[in-house]
């Protein structure tokens, strides 16, 4: 007999704004109640896996390899082979993840003929995590835990699959029960964007390392101008941060969005003045920037469903209106041609094209960078000093960063800089002449910095923040 887990090939977890980075409960089991209908059953007869009250860990019910149709049945038989199925998991939104359950076995585990174990496949190809479980492991119920980080960014099903040869087969009870079967994540950030964002709040011309405490509504700001803290309240838990210089002062205001209203609440920073505007609704996604280059920060929104932009024109008050993009692009406004104007642009993840509606001239322009990645950010900004913002992404998983450099048109080969549970913050947090490689380590609150230049300068971290506060910057 055998007991194998499988992980082969989708219940998507829907993207929500996680205030904590802490471990999440993707799904959770205990049997006790209607069958969720994420489960399938395979197997021919009635010696299939089903609820089942003989054993359990924690309540009432449990799953057992051999209940079928009878939920008091106590042991199973020979030459069975069934599965116990779940469909459509997706760990697309993870940075790590889990799979931790509780099983009880009782099962012929005798070297002269079997044995039963559980293994880790990946799409029928057998990964390189071997565990096995049978009797040896002791009697009574255990805990199992397999790491599914190696699977994060992907959509997997995983499947309990017990068979039995035609020998021995204990007494009862007899056979393999589990219960209270969890997936336990780290989520990303959702997926959020700000166009054109700024993070210098003291207006020193270099980021502001920033962080913001969804649940409270607090923004905690370290200013790379005197190193002095600067705490203020302005948000709450349904609200995203979208600081950006809204009057105009070469200063970024402390601003969030409210999707559920279209609301944006702005503190100006050259007055102390709030300043309430309604553009937007629910299915849109803030990206402010100066679209028409008088240099105050113009309130947007880009609606994904139908890849419109509306834009409030900050020079006249006017409304923009323009469709560029469609459901499967992400907006990636930026200053590309250097007219110090926000252009229109979007990605495609699925082939790493880059659709960007150039506001000097009125033309576009497509350019293909890193094709076929779906687990890369796009970051544009200007990595090379010429004023102009470049084409740039982030693997997530890998910590690896590269960019289409605009003054020497041409990418290099990359630099790994974070790992999978950091989150990229590039910023002018050094020269202001161009943006450096940078992550936050929410678990940490530790910023990690490689200042831009060539050769870059050594690495440099400061601590500012913890894992329930996100760092105020655009993320997917």
């Amino acid at each position: 007999m055998r007991l194998v887990f499988r992980i082969g090939v989708v219940f998507v977890l829907s993207a929500a704004w996680v205030g904590a980075r802490g471990q999440t409960t993707l799904f959770f089991d205990d049997f006790d109640g209607p069958t969720r209908p994420e489960w399938q059953v395979m197997g021919g007869g009635d010696y299939v896996w089903g609820p089942n009250t003989t054993k359990s860990a924690s309540r009432k019910w449990s799953m057992f390899c051999a209940s079928g149709s009878n939920r008091l049945r106590t042991r199973y038989i020979n030459a069975m082979n069934t599965q116990l199925i779940l469909r459509d998991v997706s760990l697309s939104n993870c940075l790590s993840a889990a799979l931790i359950f509780k099983h009880w076995i009782n099962v012929e585990s005798s070297p002269t003929y079997d044995f039963d174990y559980l293994d880790v496949y990946v799409e029928a190809q057998e990964f390189t995590q071997h565990r096995r479980f049978d009797n040896r492991n002791g009697a009574g119920w255990r805990v199992a835990s397999i790491d599914l980080t190696p699977y994060v960014g992907s959509d997997r099903t995983i499947v309990f699959d017990f068979q039995s040869n035609r020998s021995v087969v204990p007494n009862e009870p007899s056979g393999v029960w589990i219960d209270d079967v969890q997936i336990v994540g780290v989520l990303e950030p959702a997926e959020r964007f700000i166009g054109n964002w700024s993070t210098d709040f003291d207006g020193d011309g270099l980021d502001d390392m920033a962080v913001y405490h969804a649940a409270q509504g607090d923004w905690y700001i370290r200013q790379s101008g005197n190193g002095q803290l600067r705490r203020q309240n302005w948000g709450w838990s349904e609200t995203l941060p979208v600081p950006a210089d809204y009057d105009g002062d070469k200063r970024a205001d402390i601003a969030v969005f409210h999707p559920a209203t279209g609301n944006w609440y702005i503190r100006q920073s050259s007055n102390g003045q709030s300043r309430v505007q309604n553009w937007g609704w629910s299915e849109v996604m803030p990206v402010p920037a100066d679209y028409d280059g008088d240099g105050v920060a113009d309130l947007a929104v880009y609606h994904p469903a139908a890849g419109v932009w509306y834009i409030r024109q900050s020079s006249n008050g006017q409304m923009r209106q323009q469709n560029w993009g469609w459901n499967e692009t992400l907006p990636v406004p930026a200053d590309y041609d250097g007219d110090s104007k926000a252009d229109l642009a979007v990605y495609y993840r699925n082939s790493g094209m880059w659709y960007i509606l150039q506001s000097s001239d009125g033309q576009m322009r497509q350019q293909q960078f890193f094709s076929g990645w779906s687990a890369a950010i796009p970051l544009p900004r200007d990595y090379d000093g010429d004023r102009k913002a470049d084409l740039a992404i982030y693997h997530r998983r890998l910590g690896f960063w590269n960019y289409f450099s605009s003054r020497y048109g041409f990418a290099g080969d990359g630099i790994t800089f974070g790992w999978s549970e950091t989150i990229p913050v590039p910023g002018k947090y050094d020269v202001s002449t161009a943006s450096s490689f940078a992550v936050y380590h929410p678990a940490s609150g530790t910023w990690y910095v490689l200042p831009a230049g060539v050769p870059p300068s050594q690495p440099y971290q400061r601590n500012w923040g913890w894992s329930a506060a996100l760092p105020v910057f655009p993320l997917y």
